[in-house]
């Protein structure tokens, strides 16, 4: 089993790694307990799939991070979206943002240069530039409709996001606000839109302080440095939809995709915090039970949008 204890001092030793973490299942409906205010519950439909067709296929060239299958097929790549494209909807409440279009479960991003030498501990981690386009070697897309918090989870708006939360807190909290956790794919199709970009702002890793990441001043009196910072210090971390800070500042929790992953192994801690980590749209933690919590880790809700 895993010690939480044993974690933090983990995570503290080893900068490059994610931190993430979990607990059992909490009732559908608990009072808020962060004391923020509820959204009104509003009942909608799940997301619903649609099929595209595909092209074959083209050879890429860099350093392949995810691999497609033999007999798989890719998509072209869809039309450049316009940048920090928010789409705004009545459907969602103020605090939400609307996220809809055609989703590919399965990506492959050519990595053209690393920042991180090819060597242990933790070779080839951040990534500096990848090809264009991301290419869909899935069959068909999935589509999807549905509403995500346009910041992480705080008591405003836009300010210090929310820490130190299980899994299991984090699920509460959305439950109670009439929301949900966002399952591991929406959380990925806001972040990277539907061009499939590996960083939120595009195919090149973020710098210069765009977004709260790449920190080396992790540890304070032997223990973890919290390095957060306001949501909206960083509002040009933002992905095509318009959703901010998915990379960097806290790790955030959602529910782990497919039916085989059981209690207490449904969490993932996605997007990074601020260390020297991945910090991508696609990449998980799924080595924490929903139990754990650390400094780094934080969430944001989704709920259903409108069937269309």
């Amino acid at each position: 089993m895993f010690n939480p204890t044993r974690a933090r001092t983990l995570v503290v030793l080893t900068p490059l790694l994610w931190a993430g973490g979990g607990c059992d299942a909490e009732p559908r409906r608990a009072r808020d307990p962060f004391g923020l205010t509820p959204a009104r519950p509003r009942p909608g439909p799940m997301s619903h799939p649609r099929l595209l067709p595909h092209d074959p296929p083209m050879s890429t060239p860099g350093t392949r991070v995810s691999l497609p299958p033999p007999s798989a097929t890719a998509s072209a790549a869809p039309p450049e979206p316009a940048p920090h494209e928010e789409d705004v909807d009545p459907e969602c409440p103020p605090e939400m943002v609307l996220v809809h279009g055609d989703y590919c479960p399965d990506v492959r991003q050519d990595c053209l240069r690393w920042l991180d030498a090819d060597t242990p501990p933790f070779p080839r981690t951040r990534c500096a530039e990848f090809a264009r386009p991301s290419r869909c070697v899935s069959e068909h897309r999935r589509h999807m409709r549905f509403c995500i918090d346009k910041w992480e989870a705080a008591k405003e708006p836009g300010d210090v996001p929310l820490s130190d939360v299980s899994w299991t807190l984090a699920k509460a909290h959305c439950e109670a606000a009439g929301k949900r956790l966002c399952e591991e794919a929406e959380w990925v199709f806001a972040c990277e839109g539907e061009h499939m970009f590996p960083y939120p702002t595009g195919f090149d890793r973020p710098t210069g302080g765009v977004c709260n990441f790449d920190r080396t001043d992790l540890v304070l009196k032997g223990k973890m440095k919290d390095n957060r910072h306001a949501g909206r210090d960083h509002a040009e971390c933002v992905s095509p939809f318009g959703v901010v800070n998915q990379v960097g500042n806290v790790d955030e929790w959602a529910v782990r995709d497919g039916p085989t992953h059981q209690a207490p192994w449904r969490a993932a801690l996605k997007g990074g915090w601020w260390l020297a980590g991945r910090n991508r749209c696609r990449p998980a933690t799924t080595g924490h039970d929903e139990n754990y919590h650390d400094t780094q880790t934080g969430f944001r809700c989704c709920r259903d949008g409108d069937e269309e």
